[in-house]
């Protein structure tokens, strides 16, 4: 069955409405500080006195800094209602559908959405540059994507890690990288090809976007010889406790090593995926597997 392309472009429109709304006020608070410029037509040259104070009382706010969510209107909600109503039996919308497979938080959806965005129409890409007070940043980038609608600098910050290598959205295949950056906040980000014909016609299937390293729990472990299961709850209990942050475990394949790290994911309910080492090919040692 294909999924109507028109009705899955027409509900990513729909949700990108209230990213409209917060677009409008990152501009408008962009225009209001190059208006407390003295210079602003030279700003793309040069550094100037006035710049430089004006960016420091911007750093040294940035405690307090604070945005605005982004949500759907009641109206807007009942129109997304009435769209999923009109998708055929059986087949929900394709963005509904990579949430829900993916158990994507408000965040990872809107974040998909202003990466979508510049691939329906190229005006965004005018939009974000302007945002981000930079001509030459026209694609998304962790700096738009984490700042724009938190409510917190913390906020923020957990945003920024959240777009990480390590990230839902880039482990599963649906976010990737484009060029280098000089630093994480200026890496820009685009949807990845299957990800973006996916949202708009349902173009493959949704099980494609995965975490390979997910690790499955089995429903029953067996503990290895030579530790107990009291051990292994009383470890389970410190970690949800927040008492101990990491559990090392040791030795031979034989001895039982993986087994205990199933136990223990499996007493204190938590995913387990493998940490990929690729990036400490320097150290030379071999994938080991880890609580999420």
């Amino acid at each position: 069955m294909t999924f109507p392309a028109g009705l899955a472009l027409e509900h990513l429109a729909l949700r990108l409405r209230p990213l409209h709304r917060a677009l409008r006020a990152a501009v408008q608070r962009q225009t209001a500080a190059a208006e407390r410029l003295l210079r602003p037509d030279v700003s793309s040259l040069c550094v100037t006195a006035d710049q430089v104070e004006t960016l420091l009382g911007d750093v040294e706010a940035l405690a307090g800094w604070s945005g605005g969510a982004a949500p759907l209107t009641p109206e807007e909600e009942a129109e997304q209602e009435r769209l999923r109503s009109r998708s055929d039996a059986g087949e929900s919308l394709p963005l509904d559908r990579l949430s829900r497979h993916l158990g994507l938080g408000a965040f990872e959806e809107e974040a998909v959405l202003l990466c979508a965005a510049p691939e329906i129409d190229r005006s965004y890409e005018r939009i974000y540059a302007y945002v981000l007070d930079d001509l030459n940043r026209r694609l998304p980038c962790v700096e738009l994507l984490a700042s724009l609608t938190a409510v917190s600098l913390g906020e923020r910050l957990a945003r920024q890690r959240m777009l990480g290598p390590f990230g839902l959205l880039r482990r599963c295949g649906v976010l990737e990288t484009r060029g280098e950056a000089a630093t994480g906040l200026r890496q820009e980000l685009r949807l990845a090809p299957a990800a973006l014909g996916f949202l708009l016609a349902a173009g493959g299937s949704v099980r494609s976007f995965c975490d390979p390293d997910e690790v499955e729990v089995p429903a029953g472990v067996e503990v290895p010889a030579g530790l107990s299961r009291e051990e292994v709850a009383r470890l389970g209990r410190l970690i949800v406790e927040g008492r101990v942050a990491a559990v090392g475990l040791w030795g031979p394949r034989h001895t039982g090593r993986d087994e205990a790290v199933l136990a223990l994911a499996h007493a204190i309910g938590r995913p387990l995926r493998r940490l990929p080492l690729d990036r400490l090919a320097a150290a030379g040692a071999e994938p080991t597997i880890a609580l999420r």
